[in-house]
């Protein structure tokens, strides 16, 4: 005889699905398989008409009067001909905003003069943004049949404008070498040793590395990078040099000394 006080509710179930032979089972499965074709059949049904219908819903929204493009804010123009810059853009008032090509306006923005980068944003619901970034050059270098403007970080650009003012790269054969002398003129300039038209040139050579020289004839000899240290011991030496005579070279490629030279007269 059983004892049905002392049974647990999950001993009677397991008793009773094993009397009818797991057929409670089996409609469960059924059924589970049922509700999943249901669910199936309605995310299908509503990817559909919502591809389907969004030509529709894309062409109301190019018309709709909302997005209408109402203003276009150009930032970060300094060297660059603002007007060449709108005409880049080739956008006008009226359009939408939806549809214009962002990617096509930052290629044709970056094609003006002194543009280095751009970045195209557009704000919903009537509002374009262009970010420009301009070339800062420290230098320029000789090529076949002209010059290139050195950015700071070693890029090189064609500008049209009258080369003027800016120190003459020489004897740079690799893009590592360049990188390094606009570097080291950055860093001669963010120190405050050089002022913006005081370097004459920048000379590298194989044998004395990199060399300085300035609108007053003075040779600043770096010999090779790292520079860091070499230009902290010549802002510390600087002044006193200054206060002795005009100067005539300054050597910092003797390891952790200074060489320093005033003219006689």
């Amino acid at each position: 005889m059983v004892d049905l006080k002392n049974m647990e509710p999950s001993d009677f179930t397991r008793k009773k699905e094993e009397r009818h032979g797991g057929k409670k089972t089996g409609r469960s499965l059924v059924a589970s398989l049922f509700k999943m074709s249901v669910f199936l059949l309605v995310i299908f049904g509503a990817v559909y008409f919502f591809f389907a219908g969004l030509p529709r819903v894309k062409a109301k929204l190019f018309k709709s009067d909302y997005f209408r493009l109402e203003r276009v804010d150009i930032v970060g123009v300094e060297r660059a001909n603002r007007g060449e810059i709108v005409n880049a853009v080739g956008v006008e008032a009226g359009g939408s905003v939806l549809k214009t090509d962002l990617t096509a306006i930052r290629e044709r923005v970056k094609e003006v003069s002194w543009v280095r980068e751009a970045e195209v944003i557009r704000e919903l619901p009537a509002r374009l943004i262009i970010k420009v970034t301009e070339h800062a050059p420290v230098g320029i270098v000789g090529v076949k049949g002209g010059f290139l403007f050195v950015d700071v970080d070693g890029e090189t650009a064609v500008i049209n404008e009258k080369i003027r003012g800016y120190p003459v790269f020489s004897g740079f054969e690799t893009r590592e070498e360049l990188v390094y002398g606009a570097g080291l003129v950055g860093t001669l300039r963010d120190e405050g040793i050089v002022g913006e038209n005081s370097i004459k040139g920048v000379v590298y050579d194989d044998v004395m590395g990199f060399t300085v020289v300035t609108r007053r004839g003075v040779r600043l000899r770096f010999g090779r990078p790292p520079f860091e240290e070499k230009v902290r011991r010549l802002s510390v030496i600087l002044s006193d040099a200054m206060e002795r005579g005009e100067i005539e070279y300054i050597y910092l490629d003797v390891e952790k000394s200074v060489v320093v030279k005033n003219r006689k007269y």
